[in-house]
């Protein structure tokens, strides 16, 4: 794979994935809706779309793959400001300039002093009476204390319109992959009295998020487009990301419900995991304190009571219990992990116990393969589910979001945020 492809795929990980390998005909069949695009001809990053990929959604990632296969090299920035073009509706000037507005944050960031920096830029055009531009009181800025209620309005050509806050409670949730931090700006994109095009959240920690409505999707969702975390980039395509939770655990809600779980622990910077046994293969055995977290065969009534959280309903679909969010986002807070099945939630707090040795010789390769080097408790337990056929979502407290998952009879790994 050339370095362009190498770029894309770890920019772009959920949609990126490897070529398949000893691939079935019933495989084939059940990821014919796959719409592929490639790079480098032959030297291939794979990029899977699972269901019907709009003329719109195509059109992105062509212009997106054709503008960098036109250039003889290409950076990260070159390919987070060739999203935020096609992806989000800003000009191209416009995309390059929020990265160099970036970097200028990187420079005079100071981690004692500088706080949240919220800016929203519109489609506005400034008056005369608003001649300053954001450069200009950039130095500034980055020494008065705004919280992450405060934003400020800039124009096309990022000329300060005004400094205002925003009230918390009068925000709506709009959309769900939306942490809980940016609701108020989601209900400032959903407004009939803006027309913000994208928000740029850069944080004390030098993290940075650029939300934005998806101008591909007939819905135009406000979502996260492109973040930096730990310095590193990624982009995304959310409605892609939420089509993959969903059609990996085989069920709508759970998989949307998940994906926002997820999203709020990595923002707060909380560890997790949960794990979706959905071969039954974590038996007791596999679990170093059954008594202390099986919710079925517990006598604790507390903890019997958290087998209403995921449930298994008479037509056999699993839901989430409505207002059940937050107590289940707490409890993947907790040392071990949640286990759910698809009869409905299992354990909590589970410890497992790692085994490489199993009756399959494909899974016990497979296990072996998963701890050829040295991991911590979560990263080992993870890749554990995966190899038995499970798919673990793990929260480091980094913030990095991890996707195990088996994929073509090998467990593929997704990092993001």
């Amino acid at each position: 794979m050339s370095h362009k492809a190498q770029l894309l795929a770890a920019m772009f990980p959920h949609l990126f994935l490897p070529e398949p390998t000893q691939a079935r005909q019933h495989d084939e069949f059940r990821f014919k809706k796959i719409t592929r695009y490639r790079i480098d001809g032959a030297d291939v990053a794979s990029a899977y779309y699972i269901g019907d990929a709009s003329p719109q959604r195509k059109a992105v990632y062509y212009r997106l793959l054709e503008s960098l296969k036109a250039a003889e090299t290409i950076t990260t920035e070159d390919v987070v400001s060739q999203w935020l073009y096609v992806s989000s509706g800003v000009s191209a000037p416009c995309a390059s300039y929020i990265l160099k507005l970036i970097a200028l944050l990187d420079q005079e960031r100071h981690e004692d002093i500088f706080p949240n920096l919220n800016l929203v830029l519109t489609t506005d055009t400034a008056s005369a009476d608003h001649p300053q531009t954001l450069m200009d009181s950039l130095h500034y800025l980055c020494r008065i204390h705004f919280s992450a209620e405060v934003y400020i309005m800039l124009s096309q050509d990022f000329k300060i319109m005004g400094i205002y806050e925003m009230n918390p409670a009068a925000s709506t949730e709009h959309a769900f992959n939306v942490p809980k931090p940016f609701a108020p700006y989601a209900t400032l994109f959903h407004s009939k009295n803006t027309t913000a095009l994208l928000t740029v959240h850069y944080q004390s920690n030098g993290d940075v998020f650029l939300l934005a409505q998806e101008h591909y999707s007939a819905q135009k969702k406000y979502t996260v487009i492109a973040s930096r975390r730990n310095r590193q980039w990624h982009c995304y395509d959310m409605d892609l990301l939420e089509t993959l939770f969903r059609a990996r655990f085989n069920n709508n809600q759970i998989g949307k419900s998940l994906l926002k779980i997820a999203l709020e622990l990595s923002y707060e910077r909380h560890g997790g995991l949960i794990i979706y046994d959905q071969f039954r293969r974590l038996s007791h055995q596999q679990v170093l304190n059954p008594q202390s977290s099986d919710i079925h065969s517990s006598r604790d009534p507390f903890l019997k009571n958290f087998s209403t959280l995921i449930r298994s309903t008479p037509k056999k679909a699993l839901s989430i219990a409505p207002g059940s969010m937050q107590i289940l986002k707490n409890l993947m807070t907790l040392d071990g992990c949640v286990i759910f099945d698809d009869e409905g939630l299992q354990s909590v707090g589970s410890i497992l116990s790692l085994q490489t040795h199993h009756t399959d010789p494909a899974v016990e390769e497979a296990l072996q393969s998963a701890f050829s080097s040295i991991l911590g408790g979560r990263n080992a337990a993870s890749l554990y589910a995966s190899a038995l056929g499970g798919i673990a979502l793990k929260i480091s407290q980094n913030g990095t979001i991890t996707f195990d998952t088996h994929y073509y009879k090998q467990t593929v790994t997704l990092k993001f945020l």
